[in-house]
């Protein structure tokens, strides 16, 4: 992956307009909330240890076979949970599609957060499921990389709170128009704030053969 040295991490950091890169870090190295290490060393994963970036697992966004960002999640009680460095657009992101296109995936399973995706990857060995970073960042730009991997089939899998509804309501009605659009009702999945990323592979089958074809 790009890399650099800097002395000025802030400096670092700041994406230009044309070129991004990862903040300085090591190798993400050890299993952290059920993933293994080997699925972070797919995904490219590192820990990043001083500077703005300082506890924060970062990963990073490739689209055809480019680098665009970088999503950072805090590894502890740091405030925001999610940082990106300026310039970065993550209405033009959904994660991780690059390894969803080498798989050729059948179906899209759509979801909010990106430990949803890097569990399902987990759990099953398929990119099939696809972070679109929250409903303020859906956008065409998403519907059209949805249809460039061509799927079968697209699932949305909503969180059962009042944004994930929202979100469900929001994005499937476009994209019905264009694939065979299927949902998880909220009111099927757990209301104790287990989510996808905390699924394991049962609980994965399970929720997905409560699918529904949307309205």
């Amino acid at each position: 992956f790009p890399s650099h040295d800097s002395q000025n991490d802030d400096l670092f950091v700041e994406a230009a307009e044309t070129e991004t890169y990862m903040p300085p870090g090591k190798p993400f190295d050890r299993e952290y909330r059920g993933i293994s290490v080997e699925t972070y060393r797919t995904l490219g994963a590192i820990e990043c240890q001083r500077g703005r970036y300082e506890n924060r697992i970062c990963f990073p966004i490739f689209q055809h076979e480019r680098l665009l960002g970088v999503d950072a999640r805090a590894l502890g009680s740091e405030v925001p949970k999610y940082l990106r460095p300026k310039g970065c657009d993550a209405k033009k992101w959904l994660y991780p599609f690059d390894l969803a296109k080498r798989q050729k995936v059948g179906q899209v399973i759509l979801v909010e957060g990106i430990y949803h995706s890097i569990n399902f990857f987990h759990r099953t060995g398929k990119a099939e499921a696809l972070c679109y970073f929250g409903s303020n960042n859906w956008s065409e730009h998403k519907t059209l990389l949805v249809l460039e991997l061509n799927p079968d089939q697209v699932i949305f899998w909503p969180d059962n709170d009042k944004a994930g509804i929202k979100a469900m309501e929001q994005i499937c009605p476009g994209l019905s128009q264009w694939v065979d659009m299927w949902y998880i009702p909220p009111e099927v999945l757990p209301d104790d704030g287990r989510d996808l990323g905390d699924f394991t592979t049962e609980e994965i089958e399970y929720f997905l053969s409560l699918k529904r074809r949307w309205k």
